[in-house]
């Protein structure tokens, strides 16, 4: 089982949002845009707790609209189908869930309620849903339809537990009649039974302290490694019994025996305890003084844990730099999934999905670090699933846009996300370029964080556009491209223009288009055309796509007539003995264009 969809109603700055995931989905967005949100809105979701919960975490602090965190999992596999309390939630071969959380208006307390999306039985008192209003009147029901005796206690009386267990062999039997689908309150018991098989959800935030998380608490990474290791020795391991009867052993010699005798317990103990009898009798009569030392349990002998890392040097995490500190961590996440995520279908171990989530995967590490740990992640997704944001073109492969979710605030408004999933290209020539520009030059994924992207044919332009803007903006800011959050980008050829234009469209981004015109000096319908006089009347013809292509919504447009080059005034020879760029540098170096 895996997460499909993820959707967030009035939580912090999110007022309504979806963002679809197959294998991995990377957020991105400005600061303050509401990626974190997202995530921790997944993680309330899985939360047992709400400790610390407050009206800060409701949609702009209305606590008179209820938070809503919906996960829709998908590709079940034919065991989870069969396990029960995930069998009869199935819907379209998707298993939904809400989680609500609102503040009573009468009580002024927090309350939480899970619902399951499910077909629902067109009888109304087949209906969970509507259970309280009827629960009255269960033994009428059965009477009056003639229900069978499963719908009893074996007493012959209907009681409102007999009349669930009733219904729910009535429905695996196919004798209840569905309709609509709709939420039904708590499916199978959710937070009792339900949420063991959903997948594990883990977050790393992006600050996180790996001494923290070092330490031996139920909430730690380290620490749920350990109590997951003692519960399995406990359980599997016939050397715990050795250990436990040395504790047992221990308490003997220490503390007085249930019964109260201490024939086996350390002389020096009970004088000790004699002496400090006596002399507190002699101010207090009646008083006297027992010693129980407290023997540790099994869990207690790994409360000391410490962890060393020899990178060289052998020494504690905390001395160890922040990069490596958090690699610890990310490393406590994925042994704990290891050990975490499996599952007993009958006699048989399955593995249980795990969803990682983590912030900004590229803090505290260097550029070829941040390689790494994309290629990391990427392994992780290949069987599990990983939910990301980041600010590094290092995590976004430009390509992979379905696996992309922009997060954006306008203003003060609300959060929402761009997504795009179906198939941009159409053309397979096209989709093998685009995947070519991608992979070889890994800044133009940048154009994903811009608020607008400028998109021009070469590295020429890519250079010298931004410099004449930087010259600019010392008299005029909205030429200042950093501060407006404003990218170039090379689409390596006109001939490429439209693909860019075809991403950019569908995840809304604003652009320009700088291009050429390229006039030809030959008519189109010229015959035996010279392989030169072809390529001229290809790049002529690539205008009309380009203005084919164009949003009316994001898109603007920019023609060069005949070209840039001669605008930008470098010569042939300089050129060719300078090359392109640091010619036109050269050129405008210390000119005063203001």
């Amino acid at each position: 089982m895996k997460l499909r969809e993820i959707e967030i109603s009035n939580y912090r700055s999110i007022n309504n949002l979806k963002v679809s995931i197959d294998d991995f989905i990377v957020l991105i967005g400005e600061n303050n845009s509401g990626k974190s949100s997202v995530l921790k809105g997944v993680e309330l979701f899985y939360s047992e707790s709400l400790k610390g919960f407050n009206s800060e975490n409701f949609h702009f602090k209305d606590t008179t609209k209820a938070i809503e965190i919906t996960l829709t999992f998908d590709r079940l596999t034919d065991e989870e189908k069969e396990q029960k309390y995930i069998k009869h939630w199935i819907f379209n071969e998707q298993v939904k869930i809400k989680r609500v959380i609102a503040i009573d208006s009468d009580t002024q307390k927090l309350k939480s309620s899970f619902y399951g999306w499910q077909a629902k039985p067109l009888l109304e008192h087949f209906d969970l849903s509507k259970f309280e209003d009827y629960k009255a009147n269960l033994t009428q029901i059965v009477t009056d339809n003639n229900l069978p005796d499963y719908f009893r206690t074996p007493q012959n009386k209907v009681t409102q537990a007999s009349y669930k267990e009733g219904l729910r062999q009535h429905i695996e039997a196919g004798l209840v009649e569905f309709g609509e689908p709709g939420w039904i309150a708590n499916p199978g018991g959710l937070s009792e039974n339900f949420a063991s098989l959903l997948p594990q959800f883990y977050l790393v935030p992006a600050v996180k302290d790996a001494q923290d998380d070092s330490k031996i608490t139920q909430t730690s990474g380290l620490g749920k490694l350990i109590n997951d290791l003692t519960n399995r020795i406990v359980t599997a391991n016939p050397k715990f019994a050795q250990v436990k009867t040395q504790i047992d052993g221990l308490k003997k010699f220490l503390n007085r025996a249930a019964d109260g005798t201490d024939v086996d317990r350390l002389e020096e103990i009970k004088d000790l305890e004699k002496n400090l009898s006596d002399i507190i009798s002699e101010s207090m009569p009646d008083s006297k003084v027992e010693i129980e030392i407290v023997t540790p349990d099994l869990i207690d002998l790994f409360k000391e844990t410490k962890i060393t890392i020899d990178d060289s040097i052998p020494t504690s995490i905390e001395n160890k730099g922040h990069g490596l500190q958090r690699a610890l961590i990310f490393s406590y996440i994925r042994a704990y999934a290891k050990l975490l995520n499996e599952i007993k279908v009958g006699e048989e171990t399955k593995k249980r999905n795990f969803i990682l989530a983590i912030e900004e995967p590229e803090l505290f590490l260097h550029p070829n670090g941040q390689r790494k740990m994309m290629s990391v992640l990427r392994d992780i997704a290949k069987d599990d699933q990983v939910l990301m944001c980041s600010h590094s073109s290092f995590f976004v492969d430009m390509f992979q846009y379905p696996k992309i979710a922009i997060v954006k605030r306008d203003g003060k408004g609300p959060t929402y996300s761009v997504q795009y999933t179906g198939d941009i290209f159409e053309d397979e020539d096209q989709k093998k370029s685009f995947r070519y520009l991608s992979f070889f030059d890994i800044s133009t994924s940048e154009l994903f964080f811009a608020r607008k992207v400028v998109l021009v044919e070469g590295d020429t332009e890519k250079q010298i556009i931004p410099y004449w803007a930087s010259k600019l903006s010392t008299g005029d800011k909205r030429y200042d491209f950093s501060a407006n959050n404003i990218c170039v980008t090379a689409c390596g050829g006109k001939t490429n223009f439209s693909a860019f234009m075809k991403v950019l469209n569908n995840l809304k981004i604003p652009y320009v288009v700088i291009h050429d015109i390229d006039p030809i000096d030959f008519p189109e319908d010229k015959p035996d055309k010279t392989e030169k006089e072809q390529h001229s009347l290809r790049m002529f013809k690539e205008n009309l796509k380009i203005e084919a292509l164009l949003s009316a919504d994001f898109g603007k447009l920019i023609k060069v007539n005949p070209e840039l080059e001669p605008i930008i005034g470098v010569s042939n020879s300089q050129a060719e003995k300078h090359g392109k760029v640091r010619a036109a540098y050269f050129k405008y170096d210390g000119i005063n264009m203001v």
